[in-house]
């Protein structure tokens, strides 16, 4: 029998002195200014071959916790099968949402991958998304948004993010500025982004913008973003509806407000993926 240091609390030791250095070390990175490529910290200086893995990390576990548990799926086939609708009520794979003063929880988790990685440009936009939308603090969005832009001066994402923000603030100048924004530095992005997902974006910018020259009585402009939106993906037919009512003048300050509220109630940017576009589609027959 192994009359040495019991196991178990060897290894409650180990947990313990982990968590300590994980606390004392989070309270650091909240205190220290964030690091650009130019000028970083001892701290980060020395964590920086792993800090990239760190934050991808911690950005995955606020992910599996925002979505209480469930990672991101896309829809099964056969979704109407009897079998389908009892093996997703035992092990539920759709998104499901924290909510309210939960998402408060996964703020530091936010914080600290957006420190240890300063060009994590989506877990920066996710937090912008939830401080803003249910947290309702908009000011702190803008402040995280303007923060990131610092660090990651010239990608479009960000862009893309404060248009967003200042559309469902009502502030369709501000808008139309991020949004021209957006397309000028596109496709200026601090990751890797296919060329698919590059046009996905590229779409979305033009679709919000052309919803705000509506709002402002523009029609030709809001044709011309439209009509380069069907150069990318033609098959998307009920642009050239929308193109065709606002050639014809039947198109309304109230519904161009109505469908950019309805799309930004899509999901927030970290379940982005095509299938969010095919959304969109949608919302444009309305």
């Amino acid at each position: 029998m192994n009359r040495g240091f019991p196991i178990p609390a060897l290894i409650g030791l180990i947990l313990g002195a982990w968590i300590l250095v994980f606390t004392l070390a989070s309270r650091i990175f909240l205190i220290l200014p964030p690091d650009t490529a130019d000028q970083e910290s001892p701290l980060f200086r020395i964590l920086n071959t792993g800090r990239a893995e760190m934050s991808a990390d911690l950005y995955h576990r606020a992910d599996l916790y925002f979505h209480k548990g469930v990672a991101f799926t896309r829809p099964p086939p056969l979704t109407g099968d009897p079998f389908r609708k009892l093996l997703d009520a035992v092990a539920p794979e759709s998104v499901v949402h924290l909510g309210g003063q939960n998402i408060r929880e996964i703020m530091p988790w936010l914080r600290f991958t957006t420190r240890l990685d300063p060009h994590h440009v989506e877990a920066f936009l996710v937090t912008a998304f939830w401080l803003s939308e249910e947290a309702h603090r908009p000011d702190v969005a803008h402040e995280v948004l303007r923060e990131a832009l610092r660090l990651n001066p010239g990608a479009y994402a960000i862009h893309l993010g404060r248009g967003k923000l200042f559309l469902r603030q009502k502030n369709p100048k501000a808008a139309l500025q991020s949004f021209s924004a957006a397309l000028r530095c596109w496709p200026q992005s601090p990751i890797a982004t296919s060329p698919q997902d590059l046009n996905f974006d590229r779409a979305e910018i033009l679709t919000y913008r052309a919803l705000v020259f509506e709002i402002f009585n523009h029609p030709a402009d809001a044709i011309r973003d439209l009509e380069e939106v069907l150069t990318l993906f033609p098959e998307r037919h009920e642009f050239r509806n929308r193109i065709a009512d606002l050639a014809a003048g039947r198109q309304s300050l109230s519904s161009a407000y109505h469908l950019a509220d309805t799309l930004l109630k899509t999901r927030p940017p970290d379940d982005d993926h095509p299938d969010q576009h095919a959304d969109t589609h949608e919302a444009h027959d309305h």
